[in-house]
């Protein structure tokens, strides 16, 4: 009876270890596998037998992880800039064994957060605060190249930056606010004096006109025939306002409409 209790836990301790040796290593991940407490190998995604009393799993994630962080740095103007940049990185699968040695699964604070930082800072300090805006793509694309190639060299892979915001201090935002306003303000002063030139030009011009339309009639005023052709309108405007009536007593040298006769 005793020994089949003792056969009976040995069996239980065996089914115990026996399934404590298998492993899975999920998708998206490889399988770092330690030796005695050193890392000795990696396996592919799959189900595992690991020596129980020697062996164990770690799962390294080898799928692409955004980072985001916030770097400072000083413009060519000495002026001050705060980037937000957002990094795609994923870790050299081949070389899974070096980077754990080196960084552990450390290397997102250890490698690609002080690379950001360090990088803004190198490629932002040859730019003015003015051009920045201007040549974002360009000094995106210059932050990139440097980062891409320094995270080579500890066997990260970065495969995309994106800064995704930038301000400048307070005193330059107010600054760039002033000379915006004052932008504004002169061109508006500028159209105001086209329009009032071009109102002054319009009174010359209607000036002038009035002007030489006096001097016209004027002439005319002088010319017998004008004096004549005013006369005969002037009766046509009496004309019109006759009642066909003629006056029963004329006194005086009082002419008789139309007839240019005095009594």
């Amino acid at each position: 009876m005793f020994g089949k209790t003792i056969a009976g836990v040995v069996l239980f301790i065996g089914l115990i270890l026996v399934g404590s040796s298998f492993e899975t290593v999920e998708e998206g991940t490889r399988g770092l596998v330690f030796n005695m407490g050193r890392a000795d190998r990696v396996v592919e995604p799959g189900f595992y037998w690991l020596n129980p009393f020697t062996e164990d799993v770690k799962d390294i994630d080898v799928t692409t992880v955004k980072v985001e962080a916030t770097a400072s740095a000083g413009t060519s103007d000495m002026q001050q800039v705060t980037a937000q940049v957002a990094v795609n990185y994923s870790v050299d699968q081949s070389r899974i064994i070096d980077i754990y040695k080196q960084y552990n699964t450390d290397y997102e604070a250890r490698v690609i957060v002080p690379a950001i930082q360090e990088e803004v800072k190198a490629v932002f300090t040859k730019y003015a605060a003015d051009e920045i805006g201007k040549k974002r793509s360009e000094i995106r694309d210059a932050i990139f190249a440097n980062i891409k190639e320094r995270a080579s060299r500890s066997n990260i892979v970065v495969n995309d930056l994106m800064i995704t915001d930038f301000d400048f201090s307070p005193s330059f935002n107010a600054a760039v606010e002033a000379k915006v306003k004052a932008e504004q303000e002169a061109l508006k002063a500028q159209n105001d004096l086209v329009r009032i030139q071009a109102e002054a030009d319009q009174r010359v011009a209607t000036a002038k006109a009035e002007a030489e339309a006096i001097k016209m009639q004027s002439d005319a005023a002088q010319n017998p025939r004008y004096v004549e052709l005013k006369q005969v309108e002037a009766q046509l405007k009496f004309a019109e306002k006759w009642d066909g009536q003629l006056p029963v007593n004329i006194y005086g040298s009082a002419p008789i409409p139309f007839l240019n006769l005095s009594k």
